[in-house]
């Protein structure tokens, strides 16, 4: 695949190649605590699932939580390795320099800190996760059949949040074009609970508009 862009909050930006393997681009802190509770979110539709007696339905479930699950434990584990590694050059001959220094603290913090700024994107991460805005799409759809609207809002911004792991993961740019795809679905969201949007319909077609970037982007 060919390098990747790293999206960084601001106008600065490096490719995958000069960074490593994993690309970044940026988040707020709602947006955040959606990646975050993906696991959870899972495991709750699991249940679920099983209270309505499909089985079928809650192991597919299940296995998105252990995606979700497994990703997040791969980047902790490698900010592990890399500052037990810091620690022991420190205690060593040195410590490579302080750009060295730097590159390992930064991407630790961004992993256990002031998260939200960044979220990192793996190249080879299962097709599961950057397609997710789309099962959240269709639990929408669900929803606004049965007049759920907070339900369905709330879904909707889940879809929104992982259409920019799509759009770092397509490797689109310029970056404001996946931001106001992201900003029209959040509007769309507001609509449908607030009552101004109530048939699905409706919501294909902002979808759809919402989501036209990616039509011309090669994956």
């Amino acid at each position: 695949m060919a390098a990747l862009t790293v999206i960084f909050p601001g106008s600065m930006s490096v490719t995958a190649k000069e960074r490593g393997p994993v690309r970044w681009f940026p988040v707020d802190e709602s947006e955040w605590a959606i990646y975050m509770d993906a696991p959870a979110y899972h495991c709750r539709a699991a249940g679920e699932r099983l209270k309505a007696g499909d089985t079928a339905a809650a192991r597919e479930e299940l296995s998105k939580a252990r995606v979700f699950l497994e990703f997040q434990k791969q980047h902790l584990s490698e900010s592990l390795r890399a500052i037990t590694g810091l620690e022991e050059r420190l205690g060593g001959a040195g410590t490579g320099g302080p750009a060295a220094f730097d590159s390992v603290i930064s991407a630790t913090l961004n992993a256990v800190g002031r998260k939200y700024l960044m979220v990192p994107v793996d190249v080879q991460n299962g097709t599961f996760i950057t397609d997710a805005h789309l099962y959240h799409l269709e639990q929408a759809r669900k929803h606004i059949e049965h007049n759920k609207r907070k339900e369905a809002a709330d879904e909707i911004r889940r879809a929104a949040a992982f259409l920019k792991v799509k759009g770092a993961y397509m490797g689109i740019t310029p970056w404001s074009k996946v931001e106001t795809s992201v900003s029209a679905l959040n509007k769309l969201a507001a609509d449908i609970e607030s009552g101004k949007v109530k048939e699905f319909a409706a919501l294909e077609k902002a979808y759809a508009d919402a989501t036209a970037v990616f039509a011309s982007e090669i994956k």
